[in-house]
């Protein structure tokens, strides 16, 4: 087993970005278990209190926009307001702090603009 420097956001959809997707994709309805299943980020260590609303703050946009993307490429068709606020209407964030390894290989990143 081994110990990590990271720690996991776990960004949950709310009713509003359900409507959102709904809308922007002009469907009827989406089905339940696609959102059943959030993405999950890798994010620096989280050790003192007030570390997540710090880092959320910071990062809050870039992961907004990915959330959209993971739905809807088009960046055109995406909401114009994406406040902070918004994304707090919008999502649910979960911080879970221990983060282990079971298997020892190390983690391939690949950097999603340029793919």
């Amino acid at each position: 087993m081994y110990s990590t420097d990271k720690s996991i956001l776990i960004v949950i959809p709310k009713p509003p970005f359900r409507d959102w997707v709904i809308a922007a994709m002009a469907v009827e309805k989406v089905e339940e278990r696609l959102f059943s299943d959030p993405n999950v980020y890798l994010v620096a260590c989280m050790e003192e209190d007030g570390d997540e609303q710090k880092y959320l703050d910071t990062h809050y946009s870039r992961i907004f926009e990915n959330e959209l993307a993971s739905w809807l490429a088009l960046p055109s068709a995406w909401p114009k307001e994406r406040t902070r606020d918004v994304f707090d209407e919008w999502f649910d964030v979960q911080f879970l702090t221990c983060v282990y390894s079971i298997d020892p290989t190390p983690i391939k990143f690949t950097d999603l603009k340029k793919s």
